[in-house]
């Protein structure tokens, strides 16, 4: 069993680390190792530091630009109301010198959609826009005002993936999410070319034949992704 909990000292982190087998073997020419397991428990969180941290959003009054925000929402297991929740009292708390408790929220378990409203009273007035990753890209096409909220446009480390906040919007009174995906990683990916021990061969990868009846294999060093 390889645990995470005993990786070398040169390791990343907990989620991508290097780890010495604890043993050497001697195998007949012709043997393949393969791992037939791997047991990872879900020791990250949804909005997990470096990857899913901020909100980004803009708040329009009068048709016009009034502001740009962006909350942080890092380092926490959400459940999906609970994330609408959070949001919404983040962005009441990063407008409260505006007006207090501008937005509401309306969360759907049937369809798993979150509907993020400008409150009763205000919707004359106001009106709201959550950018994609895309617009973020480009400071939304330069609107973003960046003296008041900077960030960096290559890495925003957004939560729209969580959201499924793809397709670009119009600033409005009622914004609706997509399908919330609260699944931060689907796919881990384990590099460890010494445990096959392939050369490039002509364009193919071969095993190597090695010289005598047995091959030593040594204490394997493996990186996990």
């Amino acid at each position: 069993m390889v645990d995470s909990a005993y990786r070398l000292p040169q390791s990343r982190s907990s989620a991508d680390f290097i780890i010495e087998l604890d043993e050497n073997m001697e195998c007949p020419n012709g043997t393949k190792l393969f791992i037939t397991e791997v047991s990872i428990p879900a020791v990250w969180k949804t909005t997990e530091v470096g990857f899913y941290e901020k909100l980004y959003f803009m708040l329009y009054k009068n048709g016009s630009l009034f502001g740009n925000y962006i909350i942080d929402l890092s380092n926490k297991i959400y459940f999906a109301e609970q994330l609408s929740f959070d949001i919404v009292e983040k962005m009441n708390e990063a407008t409260n010198g505006e007006q207090t408790d501008m937005f509401v929220y309306a969360y759907s378990s049937a369809t798993r959609t979150v509907e993020i409203k400008v409150a009763s009273g205000f919707t004359d007035t106001y009106e709201i826009k959550i950018p994609t990753d895309k617009e973020l890209s480009t400071y939304v096409n330069d609107t973003w005002n960046r003296g008041t909220a900077e960030y960096n446009n290559t890495s925003p480390k957004s939560i729209n993936y969580f959201l499924s906040n793809y397709v670009e919007t119009n600033p409005l009174a009622t914004w609706t999410s997509s399908y919330l995906n609260l699944v931060p990683f689907r796919a881990v990916f384990i590099n460890c070319q010494e445990l096959t021990d392939f050369n490039r061969q002509e364009g193919h990868h071969r095993p190597t034949t090695g010289r005598g009846h047995f091959r030593h294999f040594r204490s394997s060093v493996c990186r996990l992704h």
